[in-house]
């Protein structure tokens, strides 16, 4: 390792310490009669923070198209590294993990429609604090779609002459809109964001109306 200047007897002061001042430091003595050797390890703390959670495509930029090359970096600043690093995607599924690092790069070499939503950057620190960035992958072109984990189908059995409300969560790049091809009053739609820290993701929130001489079913087509 490096040596160090100024040992006043066996001692030493490091001046502005940082990250990189962190490890074994040994001290050796001699004389004419014997040798001696001690060590000792030096742990530098600074509160770590996130980095800005970026995503690029291979052009640099941060719009997307089917097939495009995405890469994702997230990185954090600080020491002791954190023990993990990890990115997951918004059902809190691991895409990417790796231990005692500082930065950490996924990359999807074709992006598809199904890949996008949000995607999160959490490391796993000695002090236990929680933090986490994340960042939104959007995706032109694509149709309106599910948010992942919502089911593709909804079977309801509800008594005539009442009234029943639900919601269904879509990924779109744009606000949605209910093509309402007929008229009816049994049923209403609205829109409204699931999140206000995304622009992605949207409820769907039917009600539907059922009469007491009449039975139906319904297809909602967004």
């Amino acid at each position: 390792g490096k040596e160090l200047d100024g040992i006043t007897n066996g001692t030493v002061l490091i001046r502005n310490t940082d990250c990189h001042d962190s490890g074994i430091y040994s001290c050796h003595a001699e004389n004419i009669v014997d040798s001696t050797q001690a060590q000792k390890m030096i742990q530098i703390s600074r509160n770590v923070t996130m980095d800005k959670f970026t995503i690029k495509n291979i052009k640099g930029g941060g719009r997307f198209t089917p097939g495009d090359k995405v890469t994702m970096q997230c990185s954090v600043s600080g020491c002791p590294a954190p023990e993990v690093l990890i990115m997951t995607d918004d059902t809190n599924k691991t895409m990417i993990t790796k231990p005692a690092t500082s930065s950490i790069i996924y990359e999807i070499k074709s992006v598809q429609c199904s890949d996008m939503g949000t995607y999160y950057c959490r490391p796993e620190l000695w002090d236990g604090r929680n933090i986490v960035e994340k960042v939104d992958l959007t995706i032109s072109q694509c149709p309106v779609q599910l948010c992942r984990g919502e089911e593709k189908s909804k079977i309801m059995t509800v008594a005539t002459n009442t009234s029943v409300n639900f919601s269904v969560c879509v990924l779109s790049v744009t606000k949605p809109v209910w093509k309402n091809k007929i008229k009816t009053n049994d049923i209403s739609v609205t829109f409204t964001k699931r999140d206000q820290t995304s622009y992605l993701y949207y409820l769907v929130n039917i009600r539907i109306n059922t009469r007491k001489d009449k039975e139906f079913e319904r297809t909602i087509e967004i």
